[in-house]
């Protein structure tokens, strides 16, 4: 079995779904992956009975002073090295994003992939020789462009979403109308929940879940909220493989992003949120950017300009005039992007270079 090593440099792996779902379908392959990461309060280790984790422990005294004084994220390409050299010999390595990638080139690996899930070109990015890299996996054309501008021999594109469900949902309009509404991910007001809250506030007839990192700030002012009785504020995020049927519950997904128009990460990126809306065959309701373009494009929800509560409440009067469609359309978009048939390239890709 061919030896696989996915270098990634963040303390949430448990929450990086595409980094999983590559492990996955490396594994269904014939790899036998390992994931070198961060351990932090965002992860679970319920991921060790899938697939090999090797846990670097962000709470020991050194990595919590470097946490504390904001160093962690200039050095983790050096963290990880030292424990890169560690490790055995792979057959196969994969650098997430420029801190995966540049702590592979420093272990001496001259021939990995680098799988960019975040638009930063920062010092590690500028440190990280093209010539190193065998394949590039990202999410479109732009956010290619934005980052290498050199033309590249093998790029990939894989977008942010699951690998399907084991049955395709069939969503109906509730009896009494949309009522549910679902807001997952890091509720902060750049991801729109102050406009969340404002609708509900609005419309006494919805009820909001929110579910992912709740900062106190944001707890409080839900907890001051005219509406505070109709929003659960859930912290903590959903176990991927439970994620598709919890999602299932509510009626509408919100994908609302307040960026600034400098920040191509969150522009030009299709979220992993949407995605999950549409595997799970719910409409939704995003924000008029390019990397939420496709909800307009497929019909699988409706885009607003600006976020505002009444703005959020048209768009859930306009959805349920056709519900069915909405939802219809919504799962057969997933279809298109679904995770396993757009990597099937790239794993046919490298497991024909490892047989060489």
């Amino acid at each position: 079995m061919k030896k696989c090593l996915i270098v990634f440099p963040d303390d949430w792996i448990a929450y990086s779904p595409s980094t999983l779902n590559m492990a996955t379908l490396l594994k269904a392959h014939g790899f036998e992956p390992t994931i070198l990461t961060f351990n932090g309060r965002f992860n679970s280790h319920n991921i060790s009975r899938l697939f090999r984790i090797v846990f670097i422990d962000q709470r020991s005294p050194l990595l919590l002073v470097l946490t504390k004084t904001r160093l962690l994220n200039f050095l983790k390409p050096l963290v990880l090295y030292r424990h890169i050299k560690k490790l055995d010999t792979f057959d196969h390595y994969i650098g997430i994003d420029s801190a995966g990638s540049l702590a592979l080139q420093l272990a001496g690996i001259h021939n990995f992939d680098y799988f960019s899930l975040e638009v930063k070109k920062n010092i590690a990015f500028f440190l990280v020789d093209s010539t190193n890299i065998a394949n590039v996996i990202t999410q479109n054309n732009e956010r290619l462009e934005i980052q290498f501008q050199e033309k590249l021999q093998r790029v990939f594109f894989i977008q942010n979403a699951p690998i399907a469900p084991a049955d395709r949902p069939a969503k109906a309009l509730p009896e009494n109308g949309i009522k549910k509404l679902l807001y997952i991910g890091n509720a902060i007001p750049s991801h729109g929940i102050l406009d969340c809250i404002g609708a509900l506030e609005e419309d006494d007839t919805l009820h909001l879940e929110v579910r992912g990192i709740i900062p106190d700030v944001i707890r409080e002012k839900i907890n001051a909220s005219p509406a505070a009785k109709r929003i659960t504020a859930a912290d903590g995020f959903v176990e991927n493989s439970d994620l598709i049927d919890y999602i299932r519950q509510f009626d509408i997904g919100l994908c609302l992003y307040n960026v600034k128009n400098n920040d191509p990460n969150y522009l030009t990126c299709p979220s992993g949120k949407m995605f999950n809306y549409m595997a799970a065959g719910i409409p939704m309701i995003g924000t008029r950017i390019p990397g939420l373009k496709i909800i307009d494009e497929a019909g699988a929800g409706i885009t607003i300009k600006d976020n505002a509560p009444a703005e959020i409440i048209a768009a859930i009067r306009k959805i349920q005039s056709n519900y069915e469609a909405y939802a219809s359309n919504a799962y057969n978009a997933f279809e298109k992007y679904e995770f396993s048939r757009m990597a099937s390239p790239y794993i046919a890709a490298v497991s024909h270079s490892q047989a060489e």
